[in-house]
């Protein structure tokens, strides 16, 4: 099994979903790729021991259903400078690619990230709160509708390369 993660999206320090999007392509084009800020405590480092360097795993950035209900909008951009698969032994992050947001925190490590360019709909079959907007999960089935009404809509996703999540500060 691979690991899939679901990330409801929320604005960002004063900045749009898009603009975010396109820092991290920049920072993919450039270093071969990013890390994605999260705080929540069901996608933390340690949640992804069992998968190994030859996986990849997929990170579906789904849009939020109602305002405040699941992602909370940062408002620090504090930037990351250090890394850690198990906060012992800490990294430099390089320059230039370090995910901004209230430290300390997780980052999800990304090599890819698309749009979906048509209506994409997914039930996760979780349930996202504040604190518990990113989550690892069991792989669900995309349509392209929404005829019962609890799915989400996917807005872009992501390919997650090992250690998949880290510690970030």
């Amino acid at each position: 099994m691979i690991p899939y993660v679901y990330s409801v999206l929320g604005p960002h320090a004063g900045q749009s979903v898009e603009e975010i999007f396109r820092t991290k392509q920049r920072q993919i084009l450039t270093h071969g790729y990013c890390y994605w800020l999260q705080k929540s405590y069901e996608a933390k480092p340690e949640m992804f021991k069992d998968f190994t360097k030859e996986q990849m795993g997929v990170c579906f950035f789904l849009e939020a259903t109602r305002k405040g209900k699941a992602a909370r909008p940062t408002t620090t951009a504090q930037e990351a400078c250090k890394f850690s698969s198990d906060k012992t032994l800490w990294e430099d992050i390089p320059v230039g690619i370090g995910p901004t947001g209230k430290l300390p925190a997780y980052a999800l490590v990304l090599n890819s990230i698309s749009y979906f360019k048509e209506p994409t709909w997914i039930d996760p079959k979780v349930r996202f709160m504040l604190g518990k907007s990113t989550i690892l999960a069991e792989p669900q089935i995309t349509s392209n509708n929404n005829l019962d009404g609890k799915g989400r809509k996917v807005v872009a996703v992501a390919t997650l390369i090992y250690p998949f999540c880290v510690h970030v500060k």
